[in-house]
Formats: structure tokens, C-alpha cells, sequence
């Protein structure tokens, strides 16, 4: 007996999708996700998929290291780079280099209260940001500086004692004692504050308890609450079959966040066709293949598989004997 192969197209099935599948990405352990499964413009992070420009996740493209710039409140990305964004009181970005952080102390008389402001001769002391002639009572002059010996992080209990930084720490004063004072964005989350300071983790609302938050940030912490999850980038997380990494392949679409069919499962804006039933349904049609073929210009109606940017066929029942239905997406 000779069998025959040809194609049936699948887009009259009684089961078709009248409305054209959409994806909404929303845009976080390192290395969850291959690049290729995000989004363009996002990157891997934290098991989830996050944009490349945030400063929680290192700002360029190939880094999720969270930005710890010195005396920065908040951080911003500038050009792919961690950069101040404003300083802290007390504080300033004197040398033009908004990356190495607010290195200039505003509390002695060369820099007092700006970075352009020199006390002169006839006031030639620094006092809470403001040039004067005598220090008040209850400060100390040190230098050119009227300091509070008790809180002063360059004169601690004493004039000239400096308290050193930690690793994502600058120095400070308590109760005339040296400690430590975390960077934005950092915190003692081993409680071991000789160590420095570790990553605040950013987390996000977990509403259908996949593990995997939607949505933008809700909050940072060292761990993260109940109903939250430290995983970005579900683009439906009223679902918890949909979440970034996810492998199944479904039948049916979903309604993405943006109120449109969907069959991006794994959220990394493509609907795809489970591989094992696609062939090339030609001279060699073999049981149980299938052909798609992409659309440049995708119809109306929707395909019962996968949306409307794809026709699925599969080859003629003197070919084949499988159903269409056996065919998932994701």
C-alpha cells in the first residue's frame, strides 16, 4: 500500500480563538533563567526576569550585583553604571564623579555646606553647614570643624578619631563609639555588623503562591514576608500555573494581564508549540507529525494552537492517525 502526505490545515477546528494572543512581561538566586528566556531590555536575576537598568540589580546588562554607592540616598542607574542619585545630608559629590559616591565631608570650612562654599577669614569655622566665627556651646572645635564628639563619625569621643567603613558601610559615631551605618539598599542581615553590610533582597507580591511575584517591587528586606516572593517576574500572578522557567505545555490559553488569550506560560514573551509532535510533514510524513509555519501577516482568527503568529497542520489521516488535540503550547 502507498501512503500519501499532505497537510490539513487545523485553523477551522470548532475550537478557535477569536482574539489575537498578547504578552505583558512585567518586570528577580542568579543565573535561574537562560538571557534568552527574559524579555529584550530585561535580564536573568534571582530565578526571575528583571530590567536591565535597576540599581537593586547592578544596573548594566551583564551584572545582578545590587549598587552600593557611599552616602547615596537614592541610587539610580546612569548609563548602565550604579550612580548617586542625591546625597545624604551632610554630604556631597565634589569631584564631578557621581559614581565613587558623595565623598566630600560638607561639615569643614573648605566645603561647608556645598561643595562651593570655602569659609572666609573672618568666619573661618564650620558649623552645621554654616561658616562662624566661634564654635557653640556644646561642640568641639576640631580643625576647622565645631563637631558633636558624641555623633561625629571623624571625631569620635575624640578630634581625630575616624571611624572606618566596612563593606557596604560607611563609619559612624553612637554614644561617642565607632560602628557602622549600611549604604542604601544594604543591612545587617547576619547581624554581624563588623562584616559590613549585606543586600537588602527587593520582593514582590506572590498573590496565586507560585513562588514567583508579580507586579513591581513591594518592598526590600533581608527576607521576604508571608504572601511575598524574593522571584520576579510572573506576567500573570492571579494564575500559578504561569511563572517565568515553567516547562509544562498547556491546551488551553489564558487571559493575560493585559485582557488578551495568551499562551506565553513561561513568560518570556513567545507562545511556542510543544516540540515532540512538530515535523516536516513532506515525503517522509511520519505518524504523529506536525508542521507550523509562521506568519508574516497572522489572520483574524487565531489558530486553536498557540495564538494567531502561527498555522499548525498536521498531516493527512492517511498519514496519520493522532489528533490534533495532542499537540500542547506554552
Amino acid at each position: 500500500m502507498v501512503w500519501l502526505a499532505s497537510c490539513v490545515d487545523l485553523g477551522t477546528l470548532a475550537n478557535q480563538i477569536a482574539d489575537e494572543a498578547g504578552t505583558d512581561a512585567d518586570g528577580e538566586v542568579d543565573g535561574g533563567l537562560p538571557s534568552e528566556k527574559c524579555p529584550p531590555g530585561q535580564k536573568s536575576c534571582a530565578g526571575g526576569c528583571v530590567p536591565n537598568n535597576l540599581p537593586e540589580y547592578g544596573c548594566a546588562a551583564e551584572s545582578c550585583e545590587r549598587c552600593s554607592v557611599p552616602f547615596a540616598d537614592p541610587v539610580i542607574c546612569d548609563e548602565g553604571k550604579c550612580a548617586v542619585g542625591k546625597c545624604q545630608a551632610g554630604h556631597g559629590s565634589c569631584d564631578g564623579d557621581k559614581q565613587n559616591g558623595c565623598e566630600s565631608d560638607l561639615a569643614v570650612a573648605a566645603t561647608c555646606g556645598s561643595c562651593t562654599s570655602a569659609c572666609p577669614v573672618t568666619t573661618p569655622l564650620c558649623s552645621s553647614g554654616q561658616c562662624v566665627k566661634d564654635c557653640e556651646v556644646g561642640t568641639t572645635q576640631c580643625g576647622s570643624q565645631c563637631v558633636d564628639l558624641v555623633v561625629s563619625a571623624t571625631n569620635c569621643g575624640a578630634c581625630g578619631v575616624v571611624c572606618p567603613p566596612a563593606a557596604n558601610a560607611v563609619g559612624a559615631c553612637v554614644a561617642s563609639a565607632c560602628t557602622v551605618k549600611c549604604n542604601n539598599g544594604f543591612g545587617d542581615c547576619d547581624k554581624t555588623l563588623a562584616n559590613g553590610c549585606e543586600a537588602l533582597k527587593p520582593y514582590y507580591t506572590d498573590a496565586d503562591g507560585d513562588g514567583v511575584g508579580g507586579g513591581l517591587k513591594t518592598g526590600e528586606a533581608c527576607t521576604a514576608p508571608p504572601g511575598s516572593s524574593l522571584v520576579p517576574g510572573d506576567c500573570l500572578d492571579s494564575n500559578d500555573k504561569v511563572k517565568p522557567g515553567q516547562t509544562a505545555f498547556f491546551f488551553t490559553g489564558h487571559t493575560n494581564a493585559a485582557g488578551k488569550l495568551s499562551y506565553d506560560y513561561d513568560c518570556n514573551g513567545k507562545e511556542e508549540n510543544e516540540p515532540k509532535n512538530v515535523g516536516n510533514c513532506g515525503a517522509a510524513c511520519k505518524i504523529g507529525d506536525y508542521t507550523q509555519t509562521s506568519r508574516s501577516n497572522p489572520p483574524a482568527v487565531a489558530n486553536f494552537y498557540c495564538g494567531s503568529t502561527q498555522t499548525i497542520s498536521n498531516c493527512s489521516t492517511s498519514c496519520s492517525t493522532s489528533s490534533a488535540s495532542s499537540m500542547g503550547c506554552r
